[in-house]
């Protein structure tokens, strides 16, 4: 059985800050103040949607991530994409669960992850 073709892939990527294509990437996933949603058509690769969600478990002592990536999870992302690897953290396995795909990247804003999608995704 074939998958399905989406029409668009939607990506969660951690921000340091809500500045549009100009946000920072955070090198922290439970600790970033911000997730970007980014939504990028599948056939030609342009971003058709962008918001910003505030990290509401960002003073949690402890399972941030878990809860980041449980609130990610109702947004129904595709892909998340980080600047540290998540395997084998609590995070990673409710993403797992909900088949959403990892990428590292060396990217250090939005707008640098956007060219990177459209040149190699």
């Amino acid at each position: 059985m074939e998958p399905e073709e989406k029409e668009f892939i939607r990506y969660a990527v951690p921000c340091t800050e809500n500045n549009g294509l100009r946000s920072r990437v955070s090198g922290h996933f439970g600790e970033a103040e911000y997730f970007c949603i980014l939504d990028i058509r599948s056939e030609d690769k342009e971003l058709t949607d962008m918001r910003f969600i505030k990290n509401p478990f960002i003073a949690l002592e402890k399972r941030k991530g878990l809860k980041v990536a449980e609130l990610l999870v109702t947004h129904k992302i595709d892909k998340l994409i980080t600047k540290e690897s998540i395997t084998k953290k609590s995070a990673f396995y409710v993403l797992e669960d909900a088949y959403v795909e990892f990428e590292e990247t060396d990217a250090d804003t939005l707008e640098e992850i956007i060219e990177e999608i459209k040149l190699v995704r």
